[in-house]
């Protein structure tokens, strides 16, 4: 409802119509008396109203459900995507809409009623299977990037001057906002343990929202002279009728700034922000966990560490700044994975699972 909100504002056109589910959807779902058949006659208007072929709702909660029990007595095809947070579960670090039994009863029951649910990642898939969806159900769709967006230059100085980031410096950037799934503090830990000769030649830069919490432990760690945070927001992130284009401008110039992608996130539901420094031709170090190793092929396109280890992610920090051969290495490493991920490949997929789906329904009336 409030993403509706923004999509409405003034100065924002876009070539289709916008309409909003029922705001605290989530609410409604799991309210001690059932309010499913109000969330029906809502959709039955919306279906009515536009005459649907198929539905494809992203997050397999709330949304998936939802309308998974309104389409169960119909043969319209509905398509699910799961975002993360929706189907992952990691308690040590509270992640997961499913920690909460009456979500994690409602996502079992309702998901596997959906036509086929959308993998972004093997990680994804195996939370499938967990759900007991078929394995006729569960088709793969990574996410993509326009790679056209990452293949420009720009002044290497000038962007390094704009945010305060040494010209000459070795600099491993992170990106992402700030939660304890991303596990910057062990990224700070790490950089702060690297040999002191190679550490001096480089520089640490945060981006992403809300990560100037982090600045109480860079000082802790005494390597606040060596740690740019960067809010790419504040920076003008979205500026310049951008709507549309994600990442935007002034992130893309970020990545293309720096020399090293360091990444050792806990989890990821399919890690875009791997592939956006890929398509930056930045070499990668992430984390052997869902999602990052998916994107890595476990070791083939990414160096890969144990995220509860800071020695370990330092030592491969340390072995990338002291070898540019390295970098250069996993750099074209990094353009072959991108590849993989254009746009035009994602949606040519999806068209067909469209085809095949409808397909099936018309053949089955």
């Amino acid at each position: 409802f409030i993403c509706v909100m923004k999509l409405k504002r003034p100065g924002i056109t876009l070539p289709y119509e916008i309409r909003s589910l029922p705001p605290k959807l989530s609410n409604i779902l799991t309210s001690p008396i059932s309010l499913m058949p109000f969330l029906d006659r809502y959709l039955k208007m919306l279906q009515d109203e536009f005459q649907f072929k198929l539905w494809h709702t992203t997050m397999a909660y709330p949304s998936g459900v939802a309308v998974a029990h309104f389409l169960q007595n119909t043969k319209i095809p509905h398509f699910v995507q799961s975002v993360g947070i929706d189907i992952q579960k990691v308690p040590e670090i509270n992640y997961g809409f499913r920690l909460n039994p009456k979500v994690d009863a409602l996502v079992h029951k309702w998901l596997p009623k959906s036509t086929k649910v959308l993998a972004i990642s093997e990680s994804v898939s195996e939370e499938y299977r967990e759900l007991e969806i078929p394995e006729k159900k569960i088709l793969p769709l990574p996410r993509g990037v326009d790679l056209d967006r990452f293949d420009r230059e720009i002044n290497k100085k000038e962007i390094r001057r704009r945010y305060g980031i040494p010209y000459d410096a070795i600099v491993f950037l992170s990106l992402g906002r700030y939660h304890a799934k991303k596990n910057f503090e062990g990224l700070l830990s790490a950089f702060a343990l690297m040999p002191q000769p190679v550490k001096l030649r480089c520089c640490l830069v945060l981006a992403g929202s809300g990560l100037q919490e982090l600045a109480p432990l860079a000082e802790e760690l005494n390597i606040t002279k060596q740690v740019v945070i960067i809010d790419p927001i504040e920076a003008g992130e979205g500026k310049g009728g951008e709507m549309g284009n994600l990442p935007s401008s002034e992130v893309i110039e970020i990545f293309k700034s720096a020399d090293v992608f360091s990444f050792p996130s806990f989890v990821e539901t399919f890690g875009i922000v791997l592939i956006e420094a890929m398509a930056a031709g930045l070499p990668v170090i992430t984390s052997d966990r869902p999602g990052c190793r998916n994107v890595a092929d476990n070791g083939k396109y990414a160096l890969m560490v144990n995220p509860d280890d800071a020695k370990n992610i330092s030592g491969a920090m340390a072995e990338m700044a002291q070898s540019k051969e390295k970098r250069s290495h996993y750099s074209n490493l990094s353009k072959q994975r991108a590849s993989d991920h254009s746009w035009d490949r994602i949606v040519d997929t999806l068209e067909g699972y469209y085809r095949d789906a409808l397909a099936e329904a018309e053949a089955v009336k």
